[in-house]
């Protein structure tokens, strides 16, 4: 549906043609695997266990992104610190939480995410 949604009305809005749709859904369900490479990523460029050049490389590896993303993603990673961290496993719990339910309830528990605050483990409980 996102895909779809995107296909149709959102990049038509911004002037653009989704060309390839299928290497498109196929790159969202894939990075859904990947969530949690950002937090592992950061932390260690952050503890100094690696170089900036290596965080950029392991991005674009593990986050599936092309080195000019990857590279605009280096001074979010210095000015935000373990915030990017806590970010990505909130993201990555989420998405774990959500997946395997009907579109119309993610979007409901989703709003209600949006709209309240909540800690990480209770995510899982939201739509019970």
């Amino acid at each position: 549906e996102r895909v779809a949604f995107e296909k149709s009305v959102l990049y038509p809005l911004a002037g653009l043609a989704m060309v390839r749709p299928d290497e498109w859904q196929a790159y969202f369900e894939a990075r859904s695997g990947v969530l949690g490479a950002t937090s592992t990523i950061a932390r260690d460029y952050l503890e100094k266990k690696i170089t900036a050049e290596q965080a950029q490389k392991l991005f674009g590896r593990y986050r599936l992104m092309s080195a000019s993303a990857a590279s605009q993603l280096m001074p979010m990673v210095d000015w935000l610190g373990s915030y990017i961290i806590a970010s990505d496993l909130g993201w990555m719990t989420i998405d774990r939480a959500l997946r395997s339910r009907p579109v119309a309830e993610q979007w409901q528990i989703f709003g209600r995410l949006m709209r309240e605050p909540v800690l990480l483990g209770d995510i899982a409980k939201l739509g019970q």
